[in-house]
């Protein structure tokens, strides 16, 4: 059995980042490989683990003893980067092979120089968006970027629903909150806010008391999407990040696991949902859809056919395809 290390140099709470952490793990073991999490920081083991909820075996090794950890192992792959990450952090990686998968533009515009060295040095750099590999692609030319599909399990039940909108992003400007927030005293449905993270200095320029208003629990786990999701009809995603939108996302892929539709930007709109940019826009959307004046049986029909084509296993393939030729 072929044994593969997850290396995380820097931890990172709930996103995209432990989602597809999570999802690839899952693919590579349902696949019959031996996958093992490993993670330098005590606290930063344990806060994993709580965000993920899934059971995951994490392993924390100190800084000093993780090159001869990683030498036990067929493949190291590095499942992402946080913008603010150091040489020091990945120092242990220096001379030895890994894959690296680099997720969104932050990564290069906040550390370019330790992202050259860590992109020289990868026998394979893997994307999951092609707004994100055409803008690495322009920065270094290089031939050992893939493009591949972001990975997913199935665990969602789809159950009756209400004229409920639910919105996963984090509190942030680059979310587009505010947005929401002026729509929803059109909205004729109730709108929930499940927030990961909150940045405090957005919230109080953009949003003041906004969470006192209106329902919203910071802080949710993966175990808590049966709550987030199971009754709701809509997913509102207002994100507007450069070089990023245009392809799938987590948010998107959980939000189809649970018959739930999206209603996102029209730039981004790849056929998943309905389109809205503005807060009229907005409310509009949601209303159709609350009202049934959109079928959504036919987006919802579509989504599931877009959850197979991320089928963890099926993913889990080409990632090991590539690590049999490096």
């Amino acid at each position: 059995m072929k044994k593969v290390a997850f290396y995380i140099p820097l931890w990172c709470e709930i996103g995209g980042f432990t989602s597809y952490t999570k999802h690839l793990y899952h693919g590579l073991v349902d696949s019959g490989i031996k996958v093992t999490i490993i993670i330098s920081s005590k606290s930063g083991k344990k806060k994993f683990q709580d965000s993920v909820k899934a059971g995951l075996p994490v392993v924390q090794i100190p800084h000093d003893q993780i090159m001869n950890c990683l030498r036990a192992y067929d493949h190291i792959h590095v499942p992402y980067l946080l913008n603010y990450f150091k040489i020091g952090d990945i120092a242990q990686l220096f001379g030895m092979k890994y894959t690296l998968t680099l997720h969104d533009p932050a990564e290069y515009r906040r550390t370019p120089k330790e992202i050259d060295y860590f992109v020289d040095n990868a026998s394979a750099v893997i994307f999951n968006r092609k707004p994100v590999i055409d803008f690495y692609f322009d920065k270094f030319h290089k031939k050992n970027f893939y493009l591949i599909k972001h990975p997913y399990k199935r665990e969602g039940k789809h159950s009756a629903k209400k004229n409920i909108a639910v919105v996963t992003s984090r509190i942030d400007w680059d979310k587009h909150i505010e947005d929401i927030v002026k729509a929803i005293p059109n909205i004729k449905g109730e709108v929930h806010f499940w927030s990961g993270w909150v940045n405090p200095k957005y919230q109080f320029f953009e949003l003041k008391d906004w969470d006192k208003k209106y329902h919203h629990v910071e802080g949710f786990t993966y175990a808590d999407m049966g709550n987030v999701y199971g009754d709701a009809k809509i997913l509102i995603d207002m994100s507007k990040i450069m070089h990023d939108g245009g392809g799938s996302q987590y948010t998107f892929l959980e939000a189809f696991d649970y018959g739930v539709v999206v209603v996102i930007r029209r730039d981004f709109n790849i056929g998943y949902g309905v389109s809205a940019d503005t807060p009229d826009e907005i409310a509009q959307a949601c209303n159709a859809i609350f009202s049934g004046k959109i079928n959504t049986d036919k987006i919802i029909a579509g989504n599931q056919e877009t959850l197979e084509e991320h089928n963890h296993i099926k993913i889990a393939k080409e990632y090991l395809d590539i690590w049999d030729r490096k």
